[in-house]
């Protein structure tokens, strides 16, 4: 198969830059994809590669098909806002046989289909999709925005879609609802952490972290515990002053930490990983990363992050219950025995969200989906 993915920012493969969890997600299938496959990506912005191949897959960032080199920023720019007519006309030269998106490219995509007749799969990772709120906030203006720059993303170019894929059974009950797409397959986020010792946690909780500690991640709670434990160590990793809860700073036991290029390496140092959500989250990929990491784990029942933790019920807390997040750190100091088996159990079944499953996975959704279309052609 020649596959190609589209996406208005990608970076680096191998820049130290800050990324998403969806845009990390989507490497690492591309990079294993292209071990038996033509893998290209197609960005407006972000590799500053033109035709040039790092871990089997090619790139082509349109900012420098543009000078970016010679006029920067107005290149880049230049390239955001020409994507949707540019982004085509490449894939015409490439002639791929399937085309994958992320969030803001369903009309480029759609428009080569339309050209090239070939299947537009959508990667669906987060709400960006859903119809677009009607409030003033900063999140609806800037999709309104992004609506004008690159099309239509929400319902309309969804449905358009030949197949969907959701990053988790949960999301794809969601994202059911949402959208008419007749094919949607589940494609979990792949994590690929080296396993660790999981022998290491004798019960005497002394270390506890969590990624980020924005409001929606659960920040409060987890500085509330802070002050709720105060013979123990809270780490937030991926700490911004813009979600800082006053008064932080000045809490002896919390421990502040910039982000870490190596999330999981980090995790794998906690004797215990919360994941305090207060939102519905589609996936939780801390929580898979940190049981891979050897470390123990406890998220809200929110969203997608029970079935990331194998809904070991252990491991769930109810979201936004502080004093059930008390109680069952306190119930694991007294006697763990329960808790670590089904956090075993959990990290058993994580197996499945490896890199290599996940890949299996996508590349036999492909090959069904290509398979359609050319005998359809016929």
């Amino acid at each position: 198969m020649r596959i190609a993915f589209l996406s208005v920012m990608f970076r680096h493969p191998q820049s130290s830059q800050q990324r998403g969890g969806g845009e990390i997600s989507n490497r690492l299938l591309l990079e294993s994809l292209a071990v038996s496959h033509s893998v290209c990506v197609v960005c407006a912005v972000g590799t500053e590669l033109w035709g040039e191949k790092v871990n089997g897959v090619r790139y082509y960032d349109l900012s420098v098909l543009l000078g970016k080199r010679w006029f920067g920023f107005l290149a880049s720019g230049l390239a955001k806002l020409l994507f949707t007519t540019l982004a085509p006309v490449v894939l015409l030269r490439l002639k791929p046989s399937v085309v994958l998106v992320s969030t803001l490219e369903h009309s480029a995509a759609l428009r080569y289909r339309r050209w090239g007749g070939v299947p537009v799969g959508g990667f669906l990772r987060a709400y960006e999709n859903f119809r677009l709120g009607r409030s003033f906030s900063a999140s609806n203006v800037r999709a309104r925005l992004q609506q004008l720059l690159y099309g239509d993303f929400h319902q309309h170019n969804v449905n358009r879609l030949d197949f969907v894929l959701p990053n988790s059974r949960y999301f794809a009950g969601v994202c059911k609802e949402e959208f008419p797409v007749p094919r949607q397959y589940v494609v979990y986020p792949p994590v690929n952490v080296e396993p660790a010792k999981t022998d290491r946690f004798d019960g005497s909780l002394r270390r506890v972290a969590m990624v980020s500690n924005a409001k929606h991640k659960g920040g409060r709670l987890f500085v509330k515990l802070a002050e709720r434990f105060p013979d123990m160590e809270f780490h937030v990793i991926g700490y911004r002053e813009e979600h800082a809860v006053a008064g932080d700073r000045d809490i002896p036991n919390l421990v502040c930490h910039e982000w870490a290029p190596d999330v999981a390496r980090v995790l794998g140092q906690m004797d215990v990983v919360l994941v305090p959500s207060q939102w519905q989250e589609p996936f939780g990929r801390v929580a898979v990363e940190a049981l891979q990491a050897g470390s123990c784990v406890l998220v809200s029942d929110a969203g997608g992050l029970p079935e990331a933790v194998g809904d070991c019920k252990a491991l769930v807390v109810s979201a936004k219950d502080i004093d059930a997040w008390e109680k069952r750190l306190l119930e694991i100091k007294a006697d763990s025995t329960e808790f670590l088996a089904q956090n075993e159990e959990a990290r058993l079944m994580a197996d499945r969200f490896r890199l290599s499953r996940q890949a299996d996975a996508l590349e036999r959704v492909l090959e069904k989906e290509v398979g359609r279309f050319e005998s359809r052609s016929k």
